[in-house]
């Protein structure tokens, strides 16, 4: 009977931990994006497809699909309380080998996305620059 209730908990724990594994390496391979409220949701639950260019909020966008490729303004949205970040990458893994460029933001920044890039904005919010200088 203590050896049957060993071998349950035993299998308890081995799921959990199997479940712990599958949503890291979703979240590592970016199925899952941070919303402000910190909650998770897949990305496949967003519908980018009516972002307005002039005011895109949080979340990964690939140019040319969800938003026009072009130069953007990036607007730190928490008054510099804390660095706001994005990145911008070749694939939607966010890999460090498919990086193009990413940094903090204290304030704003200025960011050019070309056609079938993406971007990742954290704490942040972009707005398309009609006439860029």
């Amino acid at each position: 009977m203590e050896e049957d209730k060993k071998m349950q908990r035993g299998k308890i724990v081995r799921n959990i931990i199997v479940l712990v594994i599958v949503f890291y390496i979703g979240y590592l391979n970016g199925s899952y994006t941070k919303d402000d409220h910190a909650s998770i949701q897949p990305t496949s639950a967003t519908d980018n497809t009516s972002i307005s260019p002039k005011h895109v909020p949080e979340g990964m966008y690939r140019a040319g699909k969800d938003i026009p490729p072009g130069e953007y303004r990036l607007t730190n949205n928490n008054q510099g309380k804390y660095d706001a970040y994005f990145s911008v990458t070749t694939d939607s893994t966010g890999s460090s080998g498919s990086r193009v460029s990413s940094d903090s933001i204290s304030n704003q920044y200025f960011v050019t996305i070309k056609d079938g890039e993406y971007i990742k904005l954290e704490r942040c919010y972009m707005e398309k620059l009609d006439n860029p200088t």
